[in-house]
């Protein structure tokens, strides 16, 4: 890779057209340096992209082992989905956004009168 430019923060603010078109158009990264220390770099969206993406799959490999080494830990801890949903008295039915339905929750709201009707007096 060739050796990244450097600018102070004063000269970036001079010249930002000139550096944003040379990051976002170039791919090449522009480090901003103030005292010889590194403070930020600028990249593209591209390279931005690549790196959340590159970070998930870390996060999510990261996720796998724990699961795998608690899993490791109790192995005769398993049960079936089956007895966990009796045990929770869950629905069989899961959302499209990955919750699960709660039968008496179901009833509730069906037994409930629609908004803003009143329930007859006893």
């Amino acid at each position: 890779m060739n050796a990244l430019q450097r600018v102070k923060p004063y000269e970036a603010k001079k010249a930002l057209t000139t550096l944003l078109n040379k990051v976002a158009y170039g791919n090449k990264p522009v480090i901003l340096e103030s005292r010889g220390h590194d403070l930020a770099a600028l990249i593209s969206m591209e390279h931005f992209h690549t790196l959340l993406e590159t970070l998930a799959r870390k996060e999510d490999e990261e996720d796998w082992q724990e699961m795998e080494a608690a899993l490791a830990e109790a192995p005769g801890r398993r049960i079936a989905w089956e007895q966990l949903r009796d045990e929770l008295n869950l629905s069989d039915r899961v959302h499209a956004k990955g919750g699960t339905a709660i039968p008496q929750a179901r009833a509730k709201r069906a037994a409930a009168p629609p908004a803003g009707h009143r329930r007859p007096r006893k």
